[in-house]
């Protein structure tokens, strides 16, 4: 049973190096995928870097990108273990600055197996990642399904573009935030009320 979320990682790798993107990206109008050999030797030549510049078991290293906050990642040394803090998620606190929440390796995995259980993913599946990844949920079935299924982890390539980056794809799970799922439900509402009298009662 694997207890960390690198453990999985290495397990893709092996099983499919490069028969089997996993990170797929748009970049410039076009689809790039990266296969699973790439994405373990990435992580990899990552953490020798860190390493080099001073990373020590227990520091803390700031991934920003397209999301209002930080995420956090905490890496070890060691090999590593279920009571390992795995990364640092961001949370709406009562004060204006996000509360910091770690999250364990042992906290993590069984949440996804959780989802998991209930809402199965496949190495076939396809998950578009449209929210921040600060957000404690997106960990489920976005970042944390896809490393224990194999699952395709694809980026939309900017905000603006996500809608024609969903349509295609057509992930098989998809989730947003309530305030952009009000709002595409608002969208599709509209778009059926516009339409001629047959596509209506489609």
């Amino acid at each position: 049973m694997e207890d960390t979320l690198p453990q999985p990682l290495l397990r893709n790798h092996q099983q499919w190096g490069n028969s089997h993107a996993a990170l797929p990206k748009k970049e410039c109008g076009v689809w790039r995928e990266y296969p699973r050999k790439d994405c373990c030797q990435k992580a990899k030549a990552i953490f020798l870097s860190l390493t080099t510049v001073g990373l020590e078991a227990g520091g803390r290293v700031s991934t920003p990108g397209d999301n209002r906050h930080p995420e956090h990642l905490e890496e070890s040394l060691a090999p590593g273990n279920g009571d390992d803090i795995a990364m640092i998620l961001c949370a709406s606190g009562n004060t204006d600055s996000p509360e910091e929440v770690p999250a364990t390796h042992g906290f993590l995995l069984p949440f996804v197996g959780a989802a998991l259980a209930s809402n199965p993913v496949y190495d076939s599946d396809e998950y578009v990642s449209v929210i921040s990844p600060g957000w404690p949920f997106e960990q489920s079935p976005g970042f944390g399904a896809t490393l224990p299924t194999g699952q395709k982890l694809d980026f939309a390539e900017r905000a603006e573009t996500a809608p024609e980056d969903l349509r295609e794809i057509s992930p098989h799970t998809l989730v947003y935030p309530s305030p952009a799922r009000d709002q595409i439900a608002s969208a599709v509402q509209t778009n059926i009320n516009g339409g001629t009298w047959p596509k209506r009662q489609g």
